[in-house]
């Protein structure tokens, strides 16, 4: 009897572990114009990706605070000024660095994929767009456990110097300053091309503070490079392409490799966590979790939107009593803001104000554990955070 028992019961584990891996992600999933996205970022220095599994997982994200939170509306890709070259496009998205990025993307979705047409920057009233001569395509539907597939894309755009105002003189100066000649270049183009490589490698349930979910892992291997190249001619050689990316200010890497973890929930139409790794898979850099103004407990940060700022240094970290701050451009009318939160997102002490462009502040106050020091303008938007290590 009891061998009948223990084969009932694996018999049974085991179908449901089959109906969980029927978990799909469709169309219906997919976000369309004017939908609402909100999301929170956190961060949590002690969390670990888990391994794949064929069989049913728990992920336990209940304990998420909310860093910031962010609201988007999906706009219509007829918003985009170069809409009359795509009317097949459903949608807009950033061309780069993901929902907060740059650039205009114009965007086909269809009941079995997300493809991308074309892409480009829309600034000041001049569009700068092109086809991808490989479309990217960004999803393939629908997904379940253990689907895979890959994609290259590659986005070139080229263009007379002279028919982008006020670019003729920013091209020469820092042409002539990279090769220490005075040349004048005919034509940029810009070349953007990487390849993506999305494997769904685990299902299950995924809990939040207010509510579970069945889902699917995706994980997303994103290899990508971006040039801006100039054509210099050159007496008695002819002319050549001149990369000239890495002596103009971008708002991100020219290059780089990202790895991402979605869990995504069929009919839900944003991931319900996203965790964000380095190209080594070993830190959780980054975390967006579905909106969660539902469950944020009080005294928590809750702001519009978080954006780091490379012109504030604070050190050093780990620190046992004083903590610097360095500011290298200049400092708003009223100051910064600093504040000072546990990992449970809760305010720890008084808020102080920040009003010189080298501050010392101390620590004696805080106990031996982990803080994020959180630096806010005017507008009570966070400029600058750091995770700070005190150790006694």
């Amino acid at each position: 009897m009891k061998t009948v028992i223990q084969l009932c019961s694996l018999l049974c584990l085991f179908t449901m572990q089959t109906l969980m891996a029927q978990i799909t992600y469709t169309s219906a999933s997919l976000p369309l114009a004017n939908d609402v996205i909100s999301y929170s970022t956190a961060l949590d220095s002690t969390l670990t990706v888990s391994a794949p599994s064929a069989t049913a997982s728990t992920w336990d994200f209940s304990g998420l605070t909310a860093l910031s939170t962010q609201r988007d509306t999906i706009l219509p890709a007829a918003a985009g000024a170069s809409y009359a070259d795509y009317p097949d496009a459903e949608i807009l998205e950033p061309l780069f660095g993901g929902a907060t990025g740059f650039g205009t993307a114009y965007v086909d979705v269809t009941a079995t994929q997300i493809e991308r047409l074309g892409g480009g920057i829309e600034v000041f009233g001049l569009s700068f767009v092109s086809d991808y001569s490989n479309t990217h395509i960004t999803q393939v539907l629908p997904l379940t456990y253990p689907d895979a597939d890959s994609d290259t894309y590659t986005l070139n755009y080229g263009e007379n110097i002279d028919s982008i105002p006020f670019l003729r003189q920013l091209i020469d100066s820092l042409v002539a300053g990279a090769i220490g000649v005075s040349v004048s270049p005919d034509s940029i183009r810009f070349v953007f091309e990487g390849t993506d490589d999305r494997t769904v490698d685990a299902f299950g349930t995924c809990i939040m503070a207010y509510d579970s979910f069945d889902v699917i892992r995706q994980k997303v291997i994103s290899d990508y490079e971006f040039k801006i190249e100039v054509r210099v001619p050159v007496p008695f050689i002819g002319p050549f392409w001149f990369d000239a990316t890495s002596f103009l200010p971008l708002p991100f890497p020219p290059q780089a490799t990202t790895v991402r973890y979605d869990f995504l929930a069929e009919g839900v139409k944003q991931p319900i966590v996203s965790l964000s790794l380095d190209s080594a898979e070993l830190v959780v850099l980054n975390i967006n979790f579905m909106d969660t103004l539902y469950n944020n407990p009080p005294n928590t940060i809750n702001v519009n939107y978080l954006s780091l700022n490379d012109q504030i240094k604070v050190y050093p970290n780990p620190t046992q009593d004083i903590l610097h701050i360095t500011i290298e451009s200049a400092l708003p009318a009223k100051g910064l803001r600093l504040s000072f939160y546990d990992k449970m997102g809760r305010l720890v002490g008084a808020a102080q104000t920040i009003r010189s462009r080298q501050t010392a502040v101390s620590l004696a106050d805080l106990s031996q554990g982990q803080y994020f020091a959180v630096l806010r303008n005017v507008k009570g938007e966070i400029v600058h955070q750091v995770t700070v290590l005190k150790s006694n």
